[in-house]
């Protein structure tokens, strides 16, 4: 795959930092997209498709700094693994559907959209949060890394880290509250 993403690029200078970007942040990104995929094949797609978009977007991608293409590649394959969960889900869904089509709603399953439904919004809400305050928030929350690995990838003192997440925590408790979505910090 590695020759694909390089044929994009334009010069031997370009095809030389994209394979050192590369070989850099494949094992991260297919770990970030294990985790969020729990599919090994889905996780080694998401990654793909995340290193296809830097090939495509070389020139622009190499304008930032080293710890923001490192965030933004983090970013950009959480996203891609995000996509084909939703969807296979959507397939699952459709296939659950027209098998489920026939049998009466039950109480539980009102639940269950119940609690997707609220999930989007609070997704939606943590969204609404300014951009490094979400980008820590998601590192931590989402992605399970602790302050010190968000430290690494940010390049930024833990203590930060530890202060971002703590503004981004009562900066979604306020959009939460400003939405009218209950929710209890505990």
């Amino acid at each position: 795959m590695l020759a694909m993403y390089l044929a994009l690029l334009e010069n031997d200078e370009e095809r030389k930092t994209y394979e050192q970007f590369y070989e850099e942040h494949k094992n991260k990104g297919l770990y970030i997209a294990i985790k969020i995929t729990r599919n090994h094949a889905l996780a080694e797609d998401a990654l793909q498709n995340a290193f296809f978009e830097v090939a495509k977007n070389w020139k622009k991608f190499t304008t930032k700094s080293c710890s923001n293409q490192a965030v933004l590649f983090v970013l950009l394959v959480k996203h891609r693994a995000i996509d084909l969960v939703r969807n296979t889900e959507r397939n699952a869904y459709v296939e659950l559907n027209e098998e489920l089509s026939d049998l009466p709603v039950e109480s539980d399953i009102s639940v269950q959209v119940v609690d997707d439904i609220a999930y989007q919004k609070l997704l939606g809400c943590i969204n609404k949060l300014p951009e490094i305050y979400q980008v820590t928030f998601e590192l931590r929350y989402v992605l399970g890394y602790n302050n010190t690995e968000i430290a690494g990838i940010l390049c930024i003192p833990p203590k930060t880290v530890s202060a971002r997440i703590c503004r981004a925590k009562a900066m979604l408790q306020g959009i939460l509250d400003k939405e009218g979505i209950g929710y209890e910090s505990k």
